[in-house]
């Protein structure tokens, strides 16, 4: 049997299995060396993933999940390795990894970058690499390497990653959160990707030298008038008066006196009560209910307990309360105290029970401490009174026909006079004029409708500014004006005229 064996190996083929069987051992023993960690077996050199550019060890995996495995152990003390690795801990550490891989170098090809003296800050700020001093202590640090078996380079490393992670994860989850409905066909934008090639022709190499003839132009000029039109223009005259063109009466002590009169009512002594109450469907209900409150129980309580709700009625008077219950209702809620119960009460809703919650009572005010705000109120309502006055005044001066100069004379208002305007307020004449924000509904207005010469009223902002205005004439739209050529010269000095016809030359122009 051995002679067998040794004559098999001895041949060709026998060498092709024995290498073949070799190399399967070895696969096992590295396969095994992965799933048993603990054990601390295998080769050091066999990678357990790679990421991009960079490769995992197993050694490295198996100190990390050693480093995890301790930390577990210290909120775990009765955790074995072989339950720590059947519980994820093994994926979960080599997962860690991984994306700690792959966000460095995410984070590098996207030009981000972590030098030697930010991670120094970092290893500086941990708590508990710090001595007695309150500074970072060296030995300490050593220390600390040496009892969790990590090298400075790894905890370099994971610095870095924690850093990385944190310039491309933070910003992101601070962003808020769109629907998906947005965010999907954005998305669906940055799907596609096109590339591709263009070159320049210039228009002079196949555009005809020949000239076309007036025909072919006066057609195009036909067909695209707009383009060489300016649009409508018209001059307007506008004269603006608001709130403070109206003269306004003084308020007088007697009209003072007069409102304050008028309304005694209003400035005498007053009362408003806050009850908390509650409506009972039927008067058995209502009386368990207003035995629990006379007792000490609050009305919400009481309510509750009879699967009620109370709410509270707010500060009302009495005029206002006997609209919620009665009058009757309201004349016996005002009499009694801070505290009182009151009812139950039949009402249209029900059998109330209510109780008085707070009073509020509000002293009379004299004539001396009611002035300030009764002259405040006249002094508006004249204002008010005395723009509608003036505003009805240039109305009818409008609409007898006076002109806008007569009535901007007769008021002393200032007159102004715009150049020849688009309806956007622009002057083409004149690039730099602009009219200004608050006179947009007069030039709306002004080229709505109306010929020259007549005068009309705009409302610039309702109730307080005005413009009374008129269109002083109309440019209509026209070819724009053509740029004459200015004559050339030959080589021998003589100037040479351009000899086309002048609708070439217009609309060359």
């Amino acid at each position: 049997m051995i002679t067998a064996i040794r004559s098999l190996f001895s041949s060709t083929l026998g060498k092709v299995i024995a290498l073949a069987f070799i190399g399967l051992i070895g696969l096992l023993f590295a396969l095994g060396d992965v799933g048993n960690l603990s054990l601390g077996g295998g080769v050091g050199g066999v990678n357990a993933a790679r990421v991009g550019d960079k490769e995992i060890g197993i050694a490295e995996l198996r100190t990390a999940v050693r480093r995890a495995y301790d930390q577990a152990r210290e909120q775990q003390p009765g955790l074995t390795m072989d339950a720590f690795i059947q519980g994820g801990g093994l994926q979960q550490t080599l997962d860690q990894m991984i994306d700690g891989l792959a966000f460095s170098q995410y984070a590098a090809d996207l030009g981000f970058g972590v030098n030697k003296r930010l991670v120094d800050g970092r290893i500086a700020d941990i708590p508990v690499f710090k001595g007695v001093s309150g500074n970072f202590d060296q030995a300490v640090f050593t220390a600390f390497l040496r009892n969790n078996n990590i090298t400075e380079a790894q905890l370099r490393a994971d610095i870095e990653q924690s850093i990385y992670a944190e310039q491309l994860a933070a910003p992101v989850g601070s962003m808020r959160r769109i629907a998906a409905s947005m965010a999907q066909p954005y998305a669906a934008l940055l799907l596609e990707e096109r590339r591709g090639q263009a070159t320049y022709i210039p228009s002079s190499s196949f555009a005809p030298s020949a000239d076309p003839g007036d025909s072919v132009l006066q057609k195009h000029l036909a067909q695209n008038r707009s383009r060489f039109s300016i649009p409508e223009r018209r001059v307007l005259q506008y004269a603006v008066f608001d709130r403070s063109s109206a003269p306004v009466a003084a308020v007088t002590d007697k009209e003072i006196a007069d409102i304050y009169k008028a309304n005694a009512a209003r400035f005498a002594a007053s009362e408003t009560r806050r009850f908390m109450q509650v409506i009972a469907p039927d008067q058995a209900t209502a009386n368990g209910i207003a035995a629990k409150v006379r007792g000490g129980t609050p009305v919400a309580a009481a309510a509750q307990a009879a699967g009620l709700t109370a709410a509270s009625s707010g500060d009302v008077t009495q005029t206002a309360y006997s609209g919620m219950t009665s009058t009757a209702a309201a004349k016996a809620a005002f009499a009694a105290k801070r505290g009182d119960v009151l009812g139950p009460t039949q009402t249209g809703l029900g059998w109330t029970i209510a109780q008085v919650e707070a009073i509020t009572t509000i002293p009379a005010k004299t004539l001396a401490m009611a002035t300030p705000e009764i002259r405040e109120q006249i002094a508006k309502n004249k204002a008010n009174e005395a723009v509608i006055s003036y505003y009805n005044a240039v109305q009818d001066a409008v609409n007898s026909g006076a002109s806008i100069e007569e009535i901007a004379e007769e008021r002393k208002l200032a007159l102004t006079e715009t150049p020849a305007i688009l309806p956007s307020g622009r002057a083409p004449s004149q690039p730099a004029f602009a009219m200004a924000a608050d006179l947009a509904p007069l030039v709306a207005q002004a080229f709505q409708g109306g010929g020259e010469g007549e005068t009309h009223l705009a409302t610039l902002v309702e109730n307080e500014k005005f413009a009374v205005y008129a269109v002083k004439s109309v440019v209509a739209a026209a070819p724009r004006p053509s740029r004459r050529s200015a004559p050339t010269c030959s080589p021998t000095g003589n100037s040479r005229r351009d000899k086309r016809s002048p609708a070439t030359r217009r609309a060359r122009s």
